[in-house]
């Protein structure tokens, strides 16, 4: 018993401290492999520890849930303005992994939010609130994957300004084409298999 737990305690050891003794000049192409596969488990599960990623996917699965409803309006007045509204509707449908019901109830509170928006002096308090809390949920998790992958100096808030709008107005148009295209293929594909009249 005291052979076997002097032996974990080695492999432990060798784990956490003597592997990073290690250079890469001692070792052939196989054990080179296996060692770097070691050090990056270990080192993934150091910081998934020490950086407490647990606390943080929490804390982005919740600004997430809280955000999705304005992150949609924001997608639907985007493309109403442009008359895609149904085809966006019909691509989330599609590409969204839950269930049905809970897109749709989520659907329901876009239209409404949209729809007190839309009246006097609301439109801009409305359109204000609603780009400041998508600001927020894609500032939240760039702030987030900065302190992980420990990024010393963060991108401006110009750029961070440019980059965030430019994808959020790019998205809804990148889907409703790709349902297209993916429409087309399939009817291109389609018709050499019908039968001649």
């Amino acid at each position: 018993m005291k052979d076997i737990m002097n032996k974990i305690k080695r492999v432990i050891r060798f784990v956490t401290e003597d592997i990073w003794r290690i250079t890469d000049d001692e070792l052939t192409k196989v054990p080179h492999m296996v060692i770097s596969i070691l050090k990056t488990i270990n080192l993934s599960l150091r910081r998934f520890n020490e950086d407490n990623l647990p606390i943080k996917s929490a804390a982005l699965t919740f600004n997430t849930i809280l955000s999705i409803v304005p992150l949609l309006a924001l997608l639907f007045a985007i493309v109403r303005g442009f008359g895609f509204a149904n085809l966006l509707e019909t691509e989330l449908f599609k590409t969204i992994p839950i269930e049905r019901e809970t897109l749709e109830q989520a659907l329901i509170f876009v239209d409404r939010y949209l729809e007190q928006s839309k009246g006097g002096v609301f439109i801009g308090v409305g359109l204000a609130f609603l780009l400041w809390t998508v600001w927020g949920l894609i500032s939240n998790i760039e702030e987030i994957f900065n302190e992980i992958w420990q990024v010393k100096q963060p991108r401006s808030l110009g750029r961070r300004f440019t980059d965030y709008f430019s994808f959020l107005f790019a998205v809804p148009f990148l889907m409703i084409f790709s349902s297209g295209r993916a429409s087309t293929g399939n009817q291109t594909r389609e018709e050499p298999n019908k039968a001649p009249p």
